[in-house]
């Protein structure tokens, strides 16, 4: 199993985000809930699983992620047996915003 880390900036609104992602690839709803000033979102299918958070402020990620980028609101982490198609420009028709890439570990 692989999980690779993104994050990036946006004003996306996560619910968009999350039906986006779902109608790409085919997952079940999203299940949501909150933790102080920032929500989550995850959805796993037969191989693949998918965890979004959005914060409202642009440096809570990065306090919690070593390697994350400074300034973003938003992490997903993906959890993959085989990388999916066109994962990238997917997350980026999602959030309306580049993704960035700063961790992958395979297990």
């Amino acid at each position: 199993m692989t999980v690779a880390y993104f994050a990036t900036n946006s004003d996306a609104r996560l619910e968009s985000v999350c039906t986006a992602l779902q109608l790409n690839y085919d997952l079940p709803d999203f299940e949501y809930d909150s933790h102080d000033s920032w929500r989550f979102a995850f959805s796993r299918a037969s191989g693949i699983g998918f965890n979004v958070t959005k914060c409202h402020e642009n440096h809570l990620i990065e306090t919690w992620m070593e390697d994350c980028p400074p300034g973003v609101n938003f992490q997903i982490i993906v959890e993959f047996k085989k990388q999916p198609h066109i994962l990238v420009s997917a997350l980026e028709n999602a959030l309306g915003a580049k993704p960035i890439l700063y961790s992958t570990v395979t297990e």
